[in-house]
């Protein structure tokens, strides 16, 4: 099971600039979430959450997902009419897109050994697919990260993910 620390309390993305250095640096899990509910198939996400990731190096990956040199981000900025649909608002510009994912809360658990990175985000995964019938919308590219179950003790711990 996992040997670092369990999950932080949730920041908005936008906050990391003022305050780089405080920033988790290490290995670890990041949770995406808007401000509002999701429907999806089998019950509404209230927590609205929008992608699940990991990183070895958890600050610069959290500040590539704000500045769009991230896949689910990258793509947001690419769409902003669609943006706005999936963070609840409306995007006419990259500008609003912006705003928007600096808007967004993040919940990380750090450190997490590298070693086990794999098995605590596909646990997160696990944990909303149970929930929902259905990843978070911006996890549509990464189909194989998912493809063999965690332990139920894991699948523990990825709920508090999602809370």
């Amino acid at each position: 099971m996992i040997s670092g620390d369990f999950w932080q309390e949730p920041f908005q993305l936008k906050t990391i600039s003022p305050n780089w250095e405080n920033a988790p640096s290490g290995a670890g899990i990041y949770v995406v979430r808007r401000d509002s509910p999701i429907p999806r198939v089998v019950a509404e996400d209230p927590k609205g959450v929008l992608y699940v990731g990991r990183s070895k190096r958890l600050r610069n990956r959290l500040w590539q997902l704000w500045k769009a040199n991230h896949p689910a981000s990258g793509f947001l900025w690419g769409h902003p009419k669609l943006a706005g649909e999936i963070m609840g608002g409306i995007c006419r510009s990259p500008k609003d897109v912006v705003d928007r994912v600096g808007e967004l809360t993040v919940k990380v658990a750090a450190p997490i050994g590298p070693s086990e990175l794999e098995d605590a985000e596909r646990a997160v995964l696990y944990a909303y697919f149970y929930q929902y019938g259905e990843l978070p919308p911006l996890n549509f590219s990464l189909p194989k990260r998912w493809n063999e179950p965690p332990s139920d003790e894991w699948i523990g711990w990825g709920n508090e993910g999602l809370t």
